[in-house]
This record gives structure tokens, C-alpha cells and sequence, in this order.
């Protein structure tokens, strides 16, 4: 899935590393979003994308299409779901598993 994502990052902005960075960008506002859910707090939702955000893995990894974000977006947006909308949630874990 995520050669597929590059292939398209090609074809479509002539960088392979666009889609990734979308991906890392759609990682740190879940982070926050589930942080934030699970907490009720927007001061630890801040605190946990501040973390990612300085991690050092993940500024390594976040344009790199070796290392696909997407299984963790997916992943976590099922988290998400699950705590919004928990009848849709499993299809967001499906496509994580697939990735």
C-alpha cells in the first residue's frame, strides 16, 4: 500500500516525499484529537503532539516513504472512531491491517 502511495506522490506532485508528509502531518493531529479524547484535556492533547512532534524517530521517519505512517494513521483513526462512531470504526482498522 505504501509503494502505492509513492507511486501516486509521483505521478501526481512529482515528489515522493508529499504524501508522506501528509501522512505525518494526519499522525500529529490524531495524536492530539485521541489524547484529547481520552483525557478530556487540551492541554495533554497539546503535551502529546508536542512529543511527537520532537521525537526523534519520528523526525527521522516523517517524509521517508521506506517507513509508511499510514498503518499508524489508520490505526489511530480507528482508536478515534471507536470513541465518535463505533459502528464505522472497523473499517479504518481493516485498511491499517492491510497497510
Amino acid at each position: 500500500m505504501h509503494v502505492m502511495l509513492g507511486f501516486i506522490s509521483i505521478q501526481i506532485f512529482d515528489n515522493v516525499k508529499v504524501i508522506p508528509l501528509l501522512a505525518s502531518i494526519s499522525l500529529l493531529v490524531l495524536t492530539y484529537f485521541i489524547t484529547f479524547e481520552i483525557t478530556k484535556k487540551r492541554f495533554a492533547g497539546i503535551v502529546a503532539f508536542v512529543i511527537l512532534l520532537s521525537s526523534g524517530v519520528f523526525l527521522h521517519y516523517d517524509t521517508g516513504i521506506t517507513y509508511p505512517h499510514f498503518w499508524i494513521v489508520f490505526y489511530l483513526f480507528s482508536l478515534y472512531l471507536i470513541y465518535k462512531k463505533w459502528p464505522v470504526s472497523h473499517v479504518s482498522f481493516i485498511v491499517s491491517i492491510l497497510t
